[in-house]
Formats: C-alpha cells, structure tokens, sequence
C-alpha cells in the first residue's frame, strides 16, 4: 500500500513539472497561448496538483484510475484551439467532427478533435498502424472495444489474420482511455442523446496524418449534398476503402474482426504522462 501511494505521488509530481506549454507567434493564424499552469490554476504548487491526484488506493476496484478524473479534465481544458478549425461531417456516422488542433500548429505532434457524436452511432472495429490515440468522454456514457491481440502487418486484416477478443469498456464522465497501434478498438454512444467524444492522435506530420483521411470521406457524392445532414452508404464504403491509405484497418461490421467479447474496467494506466508530454511538445515552437 505504502509503495503504490509512493507511485502515485510522484506521478502527481511529474505530471505537475511537465505540465507547461510556450505560447507561439501571435498573427499566424493560431490563438496565443497561456501557459498550462496559468490557465489551470496550477501554478508551481504541488498541493494543487496533488488534490487531482490523490494518493488512496481503490481495494474494491484494485487500482487508482478513477482517482484522476479532475486531472483528465484539467488537461483537456488546457488544451488551446486553432482560431479556425476544420469542421466536417462524416465518420462515425452522423457525427461533427471539430479539429481543434492539427499538425500546422503543433509542428506535427499530435491531431486534436472534439466528435460530437449521435446515439447510436461510433466507429466500427478497426485498428491503426501508424498513430497511436487518447479518448477522453467529459460526459461519460461511451463504451469503448478494445482488442487483445496485436496486428503488425497493414495487408493482414484481423479477419484474415484471426478474429480477436475485444473488452467492452463502459467510460464514466471524465475517463480517459488509451489507444495503441496495432490492436483493434473502436466505441459506441450507448445512451439515447449525442455526446462528446474527444480524440488526440500522434503524430499529424504531412506523411503520418488522418486528418486526410476524414477530409476523404466528407467530400460530396452528389451536387446538391448537404454534407451537414446527409450521410450517404457510399460515405460508408469510402471510410472502409480509404482507410488503407493512411495507416488502417477498418472494419465493416462489428463482427468482422471480433470473435468473442466481455466487459472489462477501463485502464488502470492511460499514459497520462505520455499525452502530457505530446501536448507539451506541440505547444512549443517548431524546429
């Protein structure tokens, strides 16, 4: 007990040294940012940062992930916007996609969107070779897929390589979660009003980045298309057959990669330190 509260504290301290960004050229199209610490009334205080992580260890659930919650949050609120960012509308289906953040103003280290995404709807099973990603849910009722088995070769599909296991993870308000490449995943709004699902990944440089890849898909298939509201099944069909193209595997049904299922918590451990460090380093100026 007295070693993992031990972890837990200088995890707190960590993240609390990190936790800093340089604010970048006013006039270049991107808002001037404040310093994380500032903006979060942190300060350099380590009882601040310590009331967001806190040091008791959950017995019943066998970790301290819920503990964070607040330092989720926190870290989300910190993030900066682009004063113009792409909106489109698209993959999952029926959703708004606001790219908050690209490559352009992080000097390629990380792609920032916030899906505001309707019941029902979410991505199918798929799974990415080159990025890896946070999910972040400031209002919970997400359920996140999560696979087990790691599939390294972009031309090997799970079907063709062997359906996998995946977890059912039900997020509660303010729960993070952690993407890697290589395994599938996937997520769901399972409540009966749109929620806000928001989504990091890295890197975003001009030869590893997705933001293509939902441009692709919001482009018209007719004239007279409302992007805004439509979503026609040949959108569906480009967000399988594109998906190659930058790195991915993408389902196109649930069960197309998926051989069994079962419910699991959500992680004990979604590299929090690992997206603090990505969020830092895209705030600072450009080599």
């Amino acid at each position: 007990m007295l070693k993992l509260n031990k972890v837990i504290v200088l995890l707190g301290f960590s993240l609390l040294v990190n936790v800093v960004s340089v604010g970048v050229v006013a006039g270049e199209g991107y808002e001037k940012r404040n310093s994380w610490s500032q903006k979060n009334n942190f300060g350099w205080d380590r009882g601040k940062i310590k009331s967001h992580v806190k040091k008791e260890w959950d017995e019943d659930r066998g970790d301290f992930y819920d503990q964070n919650v607040d330092l989720h949050k926190a870290i989300f609120d910190g993030i900066t916007h682009d004063v113009n960012p792409i909106v489109v509308f698209g993959e999952p289906k029926g959703s708004k996609l606001e790219f908050l953040r690209t490559g352009a103003s992080t000097c390629g280290k990380y792609l920032y969107v916030k899906a505001t995404v309707p019941p029902g709807s979410g991505p199918p099973p798929h799974l990415h070779h080159w990025t890896e990603e946070w999910f972040y849910t400031p209002t919970g009722g997400v359920v996140m897929f999560q696979g087990q088995t790691e599939y390294k070769d972009l031309d090997v599909a799970p079907d063709v390589a062997g359906r996998d296991l995946v977890e059912l993870i039900p997020l509660e308000k303010h729960f993070l979660t952690y993407g890697p490449t290589y395994k599938v995943h996937g997520y769901t709004n399972a409540t009966d009003k749109p929620i806000e699902m928001h989504i990091v990944w890295t890197p975003d440089t001009p030869d590893v980045s997705i933001l293509g890849y939902f441009l692709s898909i919001y482009s018209p298939i007719f004239e007279d298309d409302d992007l805004n509201t439509n979503f026609h099944s040949v959108q569906q069909i480009k967000a399988v057959s594109e998906a190659k193209k930058y790195g991915m595997n993408f389902s196109q049904s649930f069960w197309q990669y998926i051989e069994d299922i079962r419910f699991a918590k959500a992680d004990v451990d979604p590299k929090v330190d690992k997206l603090i460090q990505v969020l830092r380093e895209g705030d600072m100026p450009c080599e």
